[in-house]
């Protein structure tokens, strides 16, 4: 019997069901989305030290996972919604106090999943000098699965997304700037984090999703250079920031009102470089939220 391979699955996404050529079919790196459940142990004391099954029951059911692929101001403009909570407007994306669900299929080639209300927990994306392309990884938690599904003829005849706004982006394509000016940086990592909170009232299932909070963080190592000493002495209420990725005409931006970071002197750990390892905190400034996302196609 022949095994089932990786280059064969497939993952695509949508706001509602059922899945059609209007899906988005999203290339990916890796995925771990599946149902977790729970066997709970009756672990008494019977005489011997041998578990019995007959008293054992099915606990809750956790829905989701992570989903990793290349970022690309195509694939990225389809999540962003489900990211920050608001549909886009001319371009920008606005984080909301509530989030957008999202239901995903994969075929696994032996099998067809449904994941139903989908939310986005965290939003990781990431970046160094010596990886090239910018990674995105999306942890979601969900409500429900459904095994036994098919994937829609529709949709293999949409196919892959086409055009060069799917290209994805690499390091050199990213602008950083701190402190009103533009800095060299040799990695970053962007965390936005919906903090979710799930609930099981009286349900092996999620019964609730609710976001708890939004927590983002900007880290970034930059060379231990005069001009740069600024960044790890800084005054208490920060400064705004931006992060620019640029591939022709395509860009997102990435806004901070401000951005925290408290103090951490460089250490020397060999002959190598010295850096400045910088962990920013973005929040909110006045009526400025902490994120905004501008994200051009065309």
């Amino acid at each position: 019997m022949a095994q089932s391979m990786g280059p064969q699955a497939r993952l695509a996404f949508d706001t509602v069901t059922p899945f059609d050529g209007s899906s988005y079919w999203l290339d990916f790196t890796s995925e771990n989305l599946g149902k977790k459940s729970q066997i709970l142990p009756n672990n008494a004391v019977t005489g011997g030290r041998s578990h019995r099954s007959e008293r054992t029951r099915a606990g809750k059911e956790d829905i989701g996972g992570h989903v990793t692929f290349f970022l690309s101001p195509h694939n990225f403009n389809f999540f962003l919604p489900h990211i920050l909570g608001t549909a886009e407007a001319a371009d920008l994306f606005e984080v909301a106090e509530t989030l957008i669900p999202l239901a995903g299929l994969k075929d696994s080639v032996d099998d067809g999943y449904l994941y139903e209300d989908l939310y986005v927990n965290t939003c990781t994306i990431r970046g160094s000098m010596g990886s090239g392309l910018i990674e995105c990884t999306l942890n979601l938690i969900g409500k429900t699965r459904t095994a036994g599904q098919t994937w829609p003829a529709a949709l293999t005849s949409a196919g892959l997304p086409i055009g060069t706004n799917t290209a994805p982006y690499v390091f050199t394509d990213g602008v950083l700037t701190l402190q009103a000016g533009a800095r060299e940086f040799s990695d970053f990592e962007l965390v936005i984090d919906n903090a979710l909170n799930v609930d099981h009232r009286n349900s092996i299932t999620a019964t609730d999703i609710d976001p708890g909070d939004r927590i983002v963080t900007l880290n970034a190592v930059v060379p231990a250079v005069s001009g740069n000493a600024a960044l790890i002495d800084q005054a208490l209420a920060g400064a705004t920031g931006t992060l620019v990725l640029t591939n022709g005409a395509f860009s997102t931006t990435f806004t901070f009102a401000t951005l925290q970071s408290p103090m951490e002197d460089p250490m020397v750990g060999g002959k190598g470089p010295i850096q400045y390892n910088l962990s920013m905190t973005a929040r909110q400034l006045s009526t400025t939220k902490e994120i905004v996302v501008n994200n051009v196609l065309a």
